[in-house]
């Protein structure tokens, strides 16, 4: 998830999921016809550093905006081989 702490609204179909990171600060809308059920879970990452998760992930959004906005270039594919080398 890239973004710069804005607000994003999600309207997901049935059997939709929304994976988020637990430091996310997020409100749920009350359900107006139906019904909601949740799963909740947690997962463990390998990086148990969250300054090191959170250099990981801006590294991976500079990548997919870098792929964007230019296409394949040599700057991507240094940012792409570092990310990789750092999940090693």
């Amino acid at each position: 998830m890239c973004s710069n702490s804005t607000l994003r609204l999600f309207l997901c179909k049935i059997d939709d999921v929304i994976i988020y990171p637990s430091t996310t600060l997020h409100r749920v809308n009350p359900v107006t016809s139906g019904s909601r059920k949740v799963a909740l879970t947690w997962i463990e990452s390998h990086i148990s550093s969250a300054s090191q998760r959170e250099i990981l992930c801006d590294l991976d959004c500079a990548r997919k905006e870098i792929m964007k906005l230019n296409g394949k270039t040599g700057a991507f594919d240094k940012i792409t081989k570092t990310h990789a080398n750092l999940l090693k």
